[in-house]
C-alpha cells in the first residue's frame, strides 16, 4: 500500500499493480471504504470502487451545462447581467 496522492484526497488508499495481484483481499476490503487508486510506475492509473458508487456517479452525470444566451434560466441570466453591468461600469468612457 502506498500513501495517498496529495492531488487526489478522495482516494482512500493506493496500491501498486503488484499489490493488486498479491493482496487482492486487502485491496477489495479497502475499496469497500472508498475509492482505491491502482498505480503503475508510481502513478495512479485506475480507481477501484464499489459498483453502486460508480453507478451513482454515472447516473448523476456531469453537473456542468452550457447554455446559449437565449436559453439561460432566469436566475443565471440575472446573475450574468449583473456581472456584465458591473464590469461595464468599471470600463473608461469612450
Amino acid at each position: 500500500m502506498n500513501t495517498v496522492e496529495n492531488d487526489r484526497p478522495h482516494i482512500v488508499e493506493t496500491y501498486s499493480t503488484t499489490d493488486l495481484s498479491n493482496r487482492i483481499g486487502e485491496v477489495w476490503a479497502s475499496a469497500e471504504k472508498g475509492p482505491v487508486g491502482i498505480q503503475r510506475n508510481r502513478k495512479t492509473r485506475y480507481v477501484l470502487m464499489p459498483v453502486d458508487e460508480f453507478d451513482r456517479l454515472v447516473e448523476n452525470g456531469d453537473p456542468r451545462r452550457a447554455y446559449g444566451f437565449d436559453e439561460l434560466p432566469r436566475d443565471l441570466h440575472d446573475a450574468l447581467m449583473t456581472e456584465i453591468d458591473a464590469e461595464l461600469s468599471k470600463a473608461p468612457n469612450q
